[in-house]
């Protein structure tokens, strides 16, 4: 049988295809649990937002992992300087809480944090990672304390 080559189809196909693939982390469909969090407030000004963890029992951080965090603001012209970035950054295990300093005016936000942890039973040294979104609202206003701490409660992929 001859194929036919439809340059308009075929076309179509191949930016369709390259369009898919080029679509930023962001609009991926996120692969891990979502933690949604009523409305938090922060100072306006300068302040920092502090991320910390809770490990599951017997469990220990993998520092030779990459572990990343990802801020975004669905808002951030309130933000005058923040930690928005096009990708994910490294996330530094061995000094917690992981500090995100801000610089910003009053207005509000919504806050999307995404998390990825790796860490090992201290026994058996079998490693785990956790893939943990943190969703809230965020109100920037003027009376607001100037820290807001965040703990995130890792869990194991596999329920035993």
């Amino acid at each position: 049988m001859f194929y036919k080559f439809n340059f308009k189809v075929n076309s179509a196909i191949l930016l369709l295809s390259l369009l898919l693939v080029s679509l930023s982390a962001e609009a991926r469909p996120f692969k891990g649990r979502t933690i949604q969090l009523p409305l938090q407030k922060i100072s306006s000004g300068t302040g920092e937002i502090l991320l910390d963890f809770i490990l599951p029992h017997h469990h220990e951080f993998a520092h030779e992992a990459p572990s990343t965090v990802w801020v975004r603001f669905q808002n951030s012209s309130i933000f005058k300087t923040a930690p928005i970035k096009n990708k994910p950054a490294p996330l530094d295990l061995s000094k917690l809480p992981h500090r995100i300093p801000y610089e910003a005016a009053q207005g509000k936000t919504v806050v999307v944090v995404d998390l990825r942890a790796h860490f090992c039973d201290k026994d058996t040294q079998v490693c785990l990672t956790d893939n943990v979104r943190v969703k809230f609202p965020l109100r920037v206003e003027e009376n607001a304390a100037n820290q807001l701490p965040l703990t995130v409660s890792l869990q194991s992929p596999i329920s035993v």
